[in-house]
């Protein structure tokens, strides 16, 4: 970020310029005094607010696992507890987890076995609040100005919007808890019957128990909290979930190289979620954070259920084990639907042909496996469809005049289903050279049919959206994996494991007339284009003189120094896709050393061809003089002064919403290469590790995140503001991924 001294000779010229544009002059209504050097004598130096959101110390993450197994003929067990324990690196923030599972198989006779797994968990993270948003702590850290500090000289805290530009980050983090803890429970069981030769029954129960709390305090120190006595919102919710399946598989051999495999079965799935919240807020001190310690509360709550019916079969088929068929269809039925739309059926179909086993591949001895296949199949989603959302609802909350009342929360859609998928594959796998080569491509086209989104509705509706099937899109691509052994010696071993995915992705159809969808504030959805394209003003340079501004433009304030955008037919700048958030390609590579005892494992993944929106610098750091905020010094040091000083950073200029319109001049190449991991171990001869009651014990240390290769400016760019495939590509200063060093022990008894 920008020292003190560019950063009032910046803002002192983002002055002098508005001054300059609109002839104010000294004494006048909007005239913009100039910044005074706030330094003292004594004054001791910019006060590094970058750090400020992060840990002093390094981070330490904490792992312990322990592990039992055993049994006899009939019966085995298995336990296992861990516990997890990782600091973050913004301060506060901190995750712990211990869970504990355990399973048993026993046979009960020759015709009938049984299993049991039950889990338990329990989560505790102090969490970072509204990352993303307008209590972000990195958000509101960076663009605070230089010579600013988080303490008054008193000794309180230094006050958002009057002694600094934005929220005291220091007093966020002290005056604030963020505690998200979490009780889960789960348990299964089956039963394996053998009803005849080659026919089998098999029940299965599984179900979940989930339990959370999340507390959240601010003091009456914490910012923007003069209108109350301290606050605190506490949610609780509890999830139950129970799935029982029955099947019925029958294997046989119809001839001697024929074998038939039929499966049917039935499943019956139920979801309930019950969530009540309360509030409270002015406490008699910050000492009291529990809710019946205040004067004023508040509450809400509400529950929903869902069930989903299934009826599925499978029927495979193969001949000497050369030629292979299979067929599937399910029938889900799901409660989230209306009755005209709750029923999808999704067939698939395979087919395979394991060439190598052919006569005329006697002679290629290096092949060692070669299988040929082509597959189609349909699938359904029905994730981004709510509980109720096909229901016209009315909720209990519009008083009236102080009387309870009551307005329509839902439009319900009648027509709505499930969003379906229809993909096709051709793929080869083959193993050559006794095991040292393992190569797997795969060529798709998937169609995806009645996309779910929520379609914007007019103000006057009473909402304003409501959740339709809008259309179709297409995917398309090439997916390629590499297993390698590259040497294999006696005491040195080397292999590798490549993975290559390349993504075409375009929507094919939308609502009535293929009308563009606007996506948020910087996205569309068009025929044609990829999902997450990115719609916005389009820079072609900076304006160089007066005269090269169009007079419209000229007229509403714009000069020489100001940005350069695409221009429509009327002369005014115009928004067009500019980008994309999906990536053409991406993939991983991994390479493993053995040597003696020891051994290195090199991770890397890479992305390429999809862009990021840096909305921090669109938002704060770019805005050279638009706001008092601090900036970027790059932005600062390159911006326009003069003729042919730049064409890319505009001048410095107060108040000017124009030269920080969404545009691609934030919308950065966001293709990195990543080293991810790198492992090394050290695993004892076992004559060394016998001598103290030991099987297996190895030594070994991790670095996580080691490395990043990337043109993109941010922290991070596999940081997004949303996963959402239809805005995903959006960096408001999230954390970022840290690096991390691991030390482990493994050992068995």
């Amino acid at each position: 970020m920008a020292d003190t001294d560019l950063y009032l000779t910046v803002m002192n010229e983002a002055y002098n310029n508005y001054n300059k544009d609109n002839n104010y002059n000294p004494g006048d209504a909007g005239y913009q005094p100039l910044l005074k050097d706030p330094r003292g004598v004594n004054y001791p130096g910019d006060y590094d607010w970058v750090k400020l959101p992060f840990r002093e110390d390094t981070p330490i993450t904490q792992r312990y696992s322990l592990s039992m197994r055993g049994g006899n003929r009939n019966t085995k067990f298995y336990s296992n507890i861990s516990y997890y324990d990782q600091e973050g690196v913004i301060k506060t923030n901190r995750l712990r987890r211990i869970n504990f599972r355990s399973n048993i198989d026993h046979i009960i006779s020759s015709k009938v076995n049984f299993g049991v797994t039950i889990g338990l968990g329990h989560t505790i993270n102090n969490r970072v609040p509204s990352e993303n948003g307008n209590y972000g702590y990195i958000l509101r850290s960076f663009p605070q100005r230089p010579y600013d500090r988080p303490y008054k000289k008193d000794g309180s805290y230094a006050i958002g919007g009057i002694d600094l530009r934005y929220h005291n980050v220091q007093a966020m983090i002290n005056e604030s808890t963020s505690d998200y803890k979490i009780y889960s429970a789960n348990a299964s069981t089956y039963l394996n019957w053998k009803l005849a030769k080659g026919l089998i029954y098999k029940p299965q129960l599984s179900l979940l128990y989930n339990t959370n709390n999340d507390f959240y305090n601010r003091t009456t120190d914490f910012p923007n909290m003069e209108s109350y006595d301290g606050y605190t919102r506490e949610s609780r919710a509890t999830a139950i979930r129970y799935v029982l399946q029955h099947t019925l598989t029958y294997k046989t051999m119809i001839k001697e190289k024929l074998g038939l495999t039929a499966m049917v079965g039935q499943s019956y799935e139920h979801y309930n979620r019950s969530w009540n919240i309360s509030s409270g807020w002015d406490f008699p001190t910050k000492q009291f954070t529990y809710i019946r310690s205040a004067a004023s509360f508040g509450a809400n709550g509400y529950a929903y259920g869902s069930t989903l019916i299934s009826h599925f079969g499978r029927l495979d088929l193969s001949w000497d084990d050369k030629y292979l068929l299979a067929a599937t269809v399910r029938a889900d039925g799901s409660s989230k639907f209306p009755s005209n739309g709750m029923w999808g059926v999704f067939p698939s179909a395979s087919i395979a042909w394991r060439i190598n086993k052919e006569d005329f591949m006697k002679s290629f001895d290096f092949i060692n496996d070669w299988k040929i296949r082509v597959s189609w199949g349909m699938t359904g989603e029905q994730s981004g469809v709510g509980y109720y959302t096909a229901q016209r609802y009315m909720g209990a909350e519009a008083p009236y005049y102080g009387q309870a009342g009551i307005i329509l929360e839902s439009p319900g859609n009648r027509d709505l289903s499930w969003e379906k998928a229809e993909q096709i594959n051709v793929g080869t796998d083959a193993v050559l050279f006794n095991d040292r080569l393992n190569i797997s491509i795969d060529y798709y086209i998937k169609h995806t049919h009645g996309l779910l989104f929520e379609k914007p509705m007019p103000a006057t509706y009473g909402y304003k959206t409501k959740l339709v099937n809008i259309g179709k899109m297409r995917n398309s691509g090439l997916e390629l994996s590499l297993k390698s052994v590259n040497i294999k010696q006696r005491n040195f071993e080397w292999t590798s494991n490549l993975t290559f995915t390349t993504i075409n992705n375009k929507v094919k159809k939308l609502m009535e007339g293929n009308t563009p969808v606007y996506v948020g504030n910087y996205h569309i959805l068009e025929i044609n284009k990829p999902v997450g394209s990115f719609y916005l003003y389009k820079q072609e340079g900076i304006y160089q003189s007066d005269k090269e501004v169009p007079e419209n433009l000229y007229k509403n304030g714009v000069r020489a120094g100001d940005m350069k955008y695409a221009l429509d037919e009327n002369g005014n700048p115009k928004r067009m896709i500019t980008g994309k958030a999906m990536p053409d390609w991406y993939g991983g590579f991994t390479n493993t050393f053995k040597f003696y005892g020891f051994d290195l494992n090199i991770s890397l993944s890479y992305q390429y061809g999809n862009d990021i929106l840096n909305i921090f610098r669109s938002g704060y750091s770019d805005r050279l003089g638009q706001m008092d905020a601090n900036m970027l010094k790059e932005s600062a040091e390159n911006r326009w002064t003069g003729p042919g000083t730049s064409n890319k950073y505009p001048r410095a200029l107060f108040n000017s919403e124009y030269n920080n319109m969404a545009s691609d001049r934030y919308l950065e190449d966001g293709s990195f290469l990543k080293l991810k991991d790198i492992t090394l171990g050290y695993t004892f001869p076992v004559d060394w590790v016998k001598h103290i009651k030991l099987k297996h014990l190895r030594i070994y240390a991790t670095m996580q995140n080691v490395a990043t290769w990337t043109k993109y400016s941010g922290m991070d760019p596999e940081v997004s503001y949303t996963l959402s495939p239809k805005e995903m590509g959006q960096d408001f200063f999230g954390t970022p991924n840290p690096r991390m060093y691991l030390i482990g022990l493994s050992l068995n008894f």
